[in-house]
């Protein structure tokens, strides 16, 4: 088992309910590529929300989560996502995506390697034309639930 952080595996299985994992960089750690304020914003207001919600609603449907190894409880879940409210999905989605974004963010420069590098080339033919292709204008995406 594969975890990002050696403390993974104990984050989730010592808890009851779900709680925002502590960064491991500053806020402002990622500047100039995401700055401050908005790193602030999204791990102190939509990630709180996400996680405040799941728990309300892991409580209002009585939802027995298994909390275990490398985020066991989110991914049960996740995996069984059609048994559940709009309010699970949505924010337990929005719980479990944040986590990843914040835990594979890093300050150090790093191009991505195995796979991933493999997917990028294959879908737009390197890093530099999935740079340019993100930044294309008419691409809104803020109409999708967790755009923000």
């Amino acid at each position: 088992m594969k975890y990002v952080h050696e403390y993974d595996f104990l984050f989730e299985a010592k808890q009851e309910k779900f709680k925002r994992k502590p960064l491991t960089y500053a806020f402002g750690d990622l500047a100039p590529s995401i700055d401050k304020e908005t790193m602030e914003e999204h791990y102190g207001v939509h990630y709180k929300k996400y996680t405040d919600n799941l728990n309300d609603a892991v409580v209002e449907e009585k939802i027995d989560v298994q909390m275990g190894p490398d985020m066991q409880g989110i991914k049960t879940i996740l995996r069984n996502i059609d048994k559940y409210s709009d309010k699970v999905r949505n924010n337990g989605g929005g719980f479990y995506n944040h986590y990843l974004y914040f835990q594979n963010m890093t300050p150090e420069k790093k191009t991505p390697k195995g796979n991933l590098s493999e997917s990028i080339k294959e879908s737009f033919g390197g890093l530099p034309q999935l740079k340019k292709h993100s930044k294309k204008p008419g691409q809104d995406s803020s109409a999708l639930d967790g755009s923000g």
